[in-house]
């Protein structure tokens, strides 16, 4: 797992995408507080998650969100 500013994200996109998409974990932070996590795309759609999960938190300590 590697954490970067939002700056160095903004400016190394496409290569924190491809370090993502081969599996590994990017997260992205504000002033040193983490905001957003970079992950693949499972190949496999994954089940939608019902309005009574959402907000949970799941095993990997991220919430349940359906898109």
């Amino acid at each position: 797992m590697v954490q970067v500013e939002i700056e160095e994200a903004s400016r190394n996109l496409a290569e924190l995408i491809a370090r993502a998409a081969s599996g590994e974990e990017i997260i992205i932070a504000q002033a040193g507080k983490p905001m957003v996590c970079l992950v693949p795309i499972a190949e496999t759609p994954a089940r939608g998650v019902s309005g009574g999960e959402r907000g949970r938190r799941l095993p990997n300590g991220r919430n349940a969100v359906s898109f």
